[in-house]
């Protein structure tokens, strides 16, 4: 006998079976694609994040218009791709942020998310 399984379910074990399988460079194809979930930033987070490591009055609300430091931003970004799972169960190693920029101030309140996508593969 056959019993329907909840999407909720079924969509929780696709996921944990993306953890669990581990994913190389022959497992990739070019123009695939990873979107990660979404995170809101809060102004107290973002002073929070300021006062440990980039205390610079923009970052800690001494002065007007509180953004977030661009490394709390990068660090935000990192977490999303590491909780997405791009590779399964193996470790995100060696990104590189040889082009990292910040053309947009990211505020509190605003919501972020990361999108990666496979340009290339070298062997």
């Amino acid at each position: 006998m056959f019993t329907a399984v909840p999407s909720t379910l079924l969509t929780f074990y696709c996921t944990l079976l993306d953890m669990i399988v581990r994913r190389f460079l022959e497992d990739l194809a070019v123009g695939e694609v990873n979107a990660t979930p979404e995170t809101a930033v809060s102004d107290l987070d973002i002073i929070e994040f300021a006062r440990r490591y980039d205390p610079q009055d923009m970052h800690t609300g001494a002065s007007e218009g509180l953004i977030a430091s661009g490394w709390h931003t990068a660090a935000l970004v990192m977490r999303l791709l590491v909780d997405s799972h791009p590779l399964g169960s193996t470790p995100l190693l060696g990104l590189g942020v040889e082009d990292l920029r910040w053309p947009t101030p990211v505020r509190p309140g605003d919501v972020i998310k990361a999108e990666t996508e496979v340009l290339s593969i070298v062997r």
